[in-house]
């Protein structure tokens, strides 16, 4: 951690409310900060998906360091809301190694599926 705290942004040295505020799209495909669901893909698909657990569609908090008390119990809500149909909540479909997407001498996508696409969303199913 860097100390003192910096006291600049990227959008300049001062702060303030006119600052652009994380949203899905800061996270999104074009996105300053990249794709979250590629970013996580290695722990998603790599990590849960390959050893058998079946993932769920991610929980996003956007700007969550910048939360309102009301923003935080809104937050909650969504968190608790989600939670009680948890059960019944679709998991994400990836493709399957032996099930001829994938050539057997080959660990990439068929050339004929998807042709030109080279983003991970090519593995969900």
């Amino acid at each position: 951690m860097r100390w003192p705290p910096r006291t600049s942004t990227p959008w300049g040295s001062t702060p303030s409310s006119a600052e652009p505020r994380e949203d899905e799209r800061t996270i999104g495909p074009r996105g300053l900060s990249g794709d979250l669901d590629s970013l996580l893909f290695p722990l998603t698909h790599g990590a849960l998906w390959y050893v058998g657990i079946e993932a769920l569609d991610l929980h996003v908090v956007h700007d969550a360091d910048s939360l309102t008390p009301a923003d935080v119990e809104r937050e909650r809500e969504r968190l608790l809301d989600r939670l009680e149909g948890i059960d019944s909540e679709p998991t994400r479909p990836y493709r399957r190694l032996r099930d001829g997407d994938y050539p057997a001498d080959l660990r990439a996508l068929h050339p004929d599926l998807l042709p030109g696409r080279t983003d991970l969303a090519i593995h969900r199913s």
